[in-house]
Formats: C-alpha cells, sequence, structure tokens
C-alpha cells in the first residue's frame, strides 16, 4: 500500500513517499505505520496522523498485503 507523508514526522519530510510494511494498531491513540520511505531511502515508523493513502490503481492484489501488529 502507498502512502504520503503529509506533513514532516521527525526523519521523514513532507511529500515523501512510502510502500507499508507493517501497520501498529496496539493503542487506540499510538497507531503507527512502518513503511520503506524512497527519499530516506529506509525503513520507519510514522504515526497515521502524518500520513495519507495514494489511490493506486495499477498496483495488483499481492501489493497490498500487509502486516498487523
Amino acid at each position: 500500500m502507498a502512502i504520503t507523508c503529509c506533513e514532516s514526522y521527525e526523519e521523514i519530510s513532507k511529500g515523501d513517499v512510502g510502500h507499508v510494511l507493517k501497520v501498529d494498531s496496539d493503542g487506540l491513540h499510538d497507531l503507527n505505520v512502518f513503511a520503506n520511505w524512497q527519499r530516506k531511502g529506509a525503513n520507519y515508523w510514522v504515526r497515521f496522523v502524518h500520513v495519507e493513502l495514494n489511490n493506486d490503481s495499477t498496483q495488483l492484489a499481492g501489493d497490498w498485503l500487509i502486516s498487523v501488529l
């Protein structure tokens, strides 16, 4: 699943695009997503409030499989 950072968060800049690897929904107010970020060139956790989902209808169904902790 592709996401875009809509508000800079720690080491991830606004506008950076990432591919979701894991979702941590352990706490109601601490929802986080672990993604591989293009600009950073590495994986990093961010809060859901700092990202938006990208609508990319060209992705294959297998690309939408992510781990939920």
